[in-house]
């Protein structure tokens, strides 16, 4: 994926500039678990302080997946309520603190200060992909934030997704795939 992102930059001639828009498993700089290394690692490693990983958390809300049975066979896309995050979960402290929606800049974070370094310490982190539920709701072990991102969007409650409605061609999620 790595390798397909400078791909698309390259087209575009020197000093294009891109957003990446992904899941958290593939942009952080992290490696993903069972031996893979996400995308964002190699772009970081490629591209120094000019790759900005930009992850998300949320506390409530909803979203659009396609379930997946006991057999891991897919469903069709359809909208889930969030669980509420675990006791120990990253969203639950982030919920706590009273902030409203907010950017959080983890980047050089003077770790003298308590609040800093919690962002250094492991919590749990909800881990939600295209489908749903096909692996835990909440990252394998933890996550360390400031060590997978630059910067963390936390919204305090998200909305699913509304498609668009098609006027022509397939319908549905399974059609197109």
């Amino acid at each position: 994926m790595a390798d397909n992102v400078d791909w698309a930059v390259q087209q575009l001639g020197p000093g294009t500039r891109a957003v990446l828009w992904s899941h958290n498993g593939h942009i952080n700089r992290q490696a993903s678990g069972a031996g893979r290394v996400a995308m964002g690692h190699w772009l970081a490693a490629r591209h120094g302080p000019a790759y900005l990983a930009v992850g998300f958390a949320f506390g409530a809300g909803g979203f659009q997946a396609v379930p997946v049975d006991d057999n891991g066979s897919p469903g069709w896309l359809q909208p889930f309520d969030l669980p509420r995050p675990a006791p120990e979960a990253c969203e639950t402290a982030l919920l706590a603190s009273g902030l409203p929606n907010a950017i959080l800049n983890l980047r050089n974070l003077d770790l003298t200060r308590t609040g800093a370094r919690w962002f250094h310490e492991p919590h749990p982190l909800r881990e939600v992909g295209d489908r749903y539920p096909a692996r835990e709701a909440f990252t394998p072990g933890a996550a360390v934030l400031a060590s997978r991102f630059d910067l963390l969007v936390f919204l305090r409650t998200v909305t699913p997704s509304r498609p668009l409605e098609r006027r022509q061609g397939p319908q549905t999620f399974r059609e197109r795939f």
